[in-house]
């Protein structure tokens, strides 16, 4: 699958309010949080919380 977008947390500020978008090369799971409050207290979060649920890193058992 070829695409622009690069895995990990990307911060966008410029005109307009910010965004930050997390997307996980494991599952392709994407999130995104705009507005500077919601960016300074959940980005930062966002790796590490979906880490301890990603699916592909945590497959369930009884499943091949």
């Amino acid at each position: 699958m070829t695409s622009g977008w690069i895995g990990g947390l990307a911060i966008r500020t410029g005109p307009g309010p910010p965004t930050a978008d997390y997307l996980c090369t494991h599952c392709w799971y994407h999130q995104r949080l705009t507005g500077r409050e919601r960016i300074e207290h959940g980005a930062r979060d966002l790796p590490i919380a979906h880490r301890a649920v990603c699916p592909a890193l945590h497959p369930q058992k009884g499943t091949p």
